[in-house]
C-alpha cells in the first residue's frame, strides 16, 4: 500500500471508529439496553449493557485518535494559506468564513467579517426559534 493510501486510511480511521460507536449506541437503544430521553433540549442516553459500553468506548477512541492524527500532522503557518490554494493570492477575492455554536437555545456567532457574523446570528436565532416552537407543540 502506498504512503498516500495509508495516510487516507489513518485520516478516516477516527471517523469510522466514531461512526461504529454511534451505531452501537443506537443498537443499544433499539434493543432496550439503553434509554434515550430529552432534557429541555439536550439529548441524554443512559445504559449499562455491553452495546452501550462498547459504543461509548469506540466513540471516545475515535475522538482521541482524531486528536492524535491532528497532532501528528504538526502545526501549519497561517502565512502559508490553505494547502490547496491556487496561485500566489494576489488579485484574488478573499474568502469569508463564519460559524455558529448553539449553547442550548443561545446562539454564539463568529466570522471573518461583520456581514458573515450577522448572517450566522440570524441563522442561530431562527434555529433557536424553531427549537422553542418544536418544544411547545
Amino acid at each position: 500500500m502506498s504512503a498516500r493510501g495509508r495516510s487516507g486510511l489513518i485520516s478516516y480511521g477516527p471517523a469510522g471508529l466514531f461512526a461504529a460507536g454511534l451505531a452501537l449506541v443506537v443498537a443499544a437503544v433499539l434493543t432496550g439496553e439503553a434509554e434515550a430521553s430529552l432534557v429541555v433540549i439536550i439529548p441524554v442516553i443512559s445504559g449499562s449493557g455491553p452495546l452501550m459500553l462498547g459504543g461509548v468506548a469506540m466513540m471516545i477512541l475515535g475522538f482521541l485518535s482524531w486528536l492524535a492524527v491532528l497532532a501528528s500532522r504538526g502545526p501549519r503557518s497561517w502565512e502559508d494559506g490553505p494547502a490547496d490554494a491556487p496561485g500566489d493570492g494576489h488579485g484574488e477575492k478573499q474568502k469569508a468564513y463564519g460559524g455558529l455554536i448553539m449553547v442550548g437555545p443561545i446562539p454564539i456567532a463568529f466570522g471573518s467579517d461583520r456581514s458573515i457574523t450577522r448572517i450566522m446570528m440570524v441563522v442561530g436565532i431562527v434555529i433557536a426559534a424553531l427549537v422553542v416552537i418544536a418544544l411547545l407543540i
